[in-house]
């Protein structure tokens, strides 16, 4: 019986090395700006494949990028990066080689199917195959723009989240995607020379008219959708990840700050509403910082933090505060002050000197806690200001109706709970951290009607002590404590004669709750 005749297999050593050969001259023509020299055949045949493979039924296939040597996988990474990130370029001035745009065209059509094969390099064994892939991942998703099939990225973000996935798997998947998110669409200065990244004269070129064509905000918008989906189950793994700290896990968790980061950065220009979800996990990582936790973890975490609060950039340029940095700047001066967050802090663990210090000291990592803190005060101190005749106006409002409706006559409303004054002042002390410098600041200053209200609330209280004591509930030593502390600060002032106007009939209302404080304790 005759074998069927098969058809001719292309598996001369020569035809390899010609691979090889086609790959280094993309490269050389690359770095001319042009690939006008070379044909569209010659051009194509890598992303064909080197040669054709039998298989068990006598067909034929194009071997996969993982049948190949080390050496040409990462040749070819590189080069499908290469053209990419040139063809960015190109794109971004308007003009482009004809070629150049040719082969890129049939790359984001991903006729050769690469890219299920790029993504499939996630778990390669070689770190530098699994690094050069999710580089040439993420230049292949900013010049493709919004022609992204929705299944690539879906498969990044589940290697993110998978029980069975490796720290390997999830860096890749998340670097790809914070490259895409932080990538700056006019990184070139406009004083700086760009002639060198021009086609030469030689070069057919092709005009790019397109005016969404600069734009890589769709792409951006597309990883964030999908990350989306994902984020709560992707917050929790790194929660637990941070909270058991392991070396083992410190450059995945790094990679994730940084992504994280990215995402909330005014720099990567994405919209209030696509960055909104995720802020909503930040308080909880707040709590995070401990003397366990490596200096290095910290830094990222801090960098984070003082992303939120991006103060001189956009929140001081601001009328209104959002609610998510007002929170997180809440945390932040509470577990100063409250959980002795900067005890904690491992600067003597990290490298470097202080200046003037005779023992080491990680100076970057304390300069990045000390700007939080300022950026924490500063935000509460803004968001306290910002609405603050309103408020304050607002609060004298519920206290005289209060008093008016509830505690000069037998009435019994449903609105007594709503309009507590010691509801309305415990949540008042909790906008403002319990910080009883905000309060003197009030007293202190003439543009509200603080002073007012605050002689009102301590003869109401005086009156109404048990009432006040039961409204409170867990929170009366917090609130009173504000109160002393208040108490003291104004007797500083007073006594060197610097508060502006006289103030002891506040002090004597002051000393008066301290008393009810003290004999209801007892």
């Amino acid at each position: 019986m005759n074998e069927p005749v098969k058809k001719k297999q292309r598996v001369d050593g020569q035809e390899d090395m010609n691979v090889d050969d086609i790959l280094i001259a993309i490269q050389q023509h690359m770095l001319n700006q042009c690939l006008c020299p070379l044909s569209e055949s010659i051009l194509r045949k890598p992303f064909q494949g080197s040669r054709l493979v039998s298989d068990i039924q006598g067909e034929y296939r194009v071997p996969l990028l993982a049948d190949w040597g080390r050496d040409r996988i990462l040749l070819f990474i590189s080069t499908l990066q290469l053209l990419c990130e040139v063809a960015i370029k190109q794109n971004a001035r308007g003009l482009m080689c004809k070629r150049l745009g040719e082969i890129c065209d049939t790359l984001v059509r991903n006729e050769y199917g690469l890219i299920e094969q790029l993504i499939e390099f996630s778990s390669h064994t070689d770190p530098f195959i699994c690094f050069a892939a999710s580089r040439a991942l993420s230049a292949f998703f900013i010049v493709s723009k919004s022609h992204v099939d929705p299944n690539w990225l879906e498969c990044l973000t589940e290697n993110a989240v998978v029980t069975t996935a490796t720290q390997s798997q999830i860096s890749f998947s998340l670097e790809v995607i914070k490259r895409v998110v932080e990538w700056k669409d006019l990184d070139c200065h406009p004083l700086e020379d760009s002639s060198e990244d021009k086609p030469p004269t030689t070069c057919i070129v092709i005009s790019l008219s397109d005016p969404d064509s600069l734009d890589t905000s769709q792409i951006k918008c597309l990883c964030i959708k999908a990350l989306e989906a994902k984020w709560p189950a992707i917050v929790d793994k790194f929660d637990a990840l941070i909270g058991n700290y392991s070396n083992e896990n410190e450059s995945t968790i790094v990679t994730f700050l940084g992504l994280w980061e990215a995402i909330i950065s005014v720099k990567a220009n994405l919209s209030v509403v696509d960055t909104k979800p995720f802020y909503a996990h930040l308080n909880n990582f707040v709590m995070l910082l401990n003397s366990a936790v490596p200096p290095g973890i910290w830094k990222h975490l801090l960098g984070l933090f003082n992303e939120v609060l991006c103060y001189g950039s956009t929140l001081a340029l601001q009328d209104i505060l959002a609610e998510e940095p007002c929170a997180l700047a809440h945390l932040v001066v509470r577990s100063v002050k409250d959980w002795h967050l900067l005890d904690t802090l491992p600067y003597r663990g990290g490298s470097g000197r202080f200046g003037g210090g005779a023992g080491d000291g990680d100076r970057p990592l304390l300069q990045k806690m000390v700007l939080l803190v300022l950026k924490s005060v500063a935000v509460t101190v803004k968001e306290t200001r910002c609405d603050n005749d309103a408020l304050i106006e607002g609060m004298v409002c519920c206290l005289d109706v209060a008093v008016g409706l509830f505690y000069r006559n037998t009435a019994q409303l449903d609105l007594r709970h709503t309009l507590s004054p010691a509801a309305t002042f415990v949540q008042f002390l909790l906008a403002v951290s319990h910080d009883p410098d905000v309060l003197l600041d009030l007293l202190v200053s003439n543009e509200t009607c603080f002073l007012l209200y605050l002689l009102r609330l301590l003869k109401f209280v005086r009156r109404n002590w048990g009432d006040f004591v039961a409204c409170c509930g867990r929170e009366l030593d917090d609130t009173i404590s504000v109160l002393i502390r208040l108490r003291f600060a104004i007797d500083r002032l007073v006594s060197k004669d610097l508060f502006p106007y006289n103030i002891n009939p506040v002090v004597r209302l002051l000393e008066k709750c301290e008393q009810l404080y003290e004999g209801n304790d007892n």
